[in-house]
């Protein structure tokens, strides 16, 4: 019975381990798309496709998260908690 709960318990780690892993993976790339947004030379394109890309560096300045149930971060900080 034990050997069933805590194989049980070890699975269901894991599984929250792999989704804390995607949501770190999700904050990760949404910085790496500000960092090369930020470091093209969007400076040199049109007048419209300059405010375009201001408007896209304005929205990505804040990481993409996903949330469980909008309360708790998924990422792997709030695993190690």
């Amino acid at each position: 019975m034990f050997f069933a709960f805590y194989t049980f318990l070890v699975c269901q780690l894991f599984h929250l381990l792999f989704l804390m892993a995607m949501g770190q993976y999700v904050i990760n790339v949404s910085e790496e798309v500000f960092q090369s947004i930020y470091e093209a030379k969007w400076y040199n394109g049109l007048v419209k496709s300059q405010m375009l890309y201001v408007l896209v560096l304005r929205k990505s300045l804040k990481p993409s998260v996903l949330t469980g149930g909008g309360l708790i971060p998924l990422n792997l900080y709030t695993f190690v908690q």
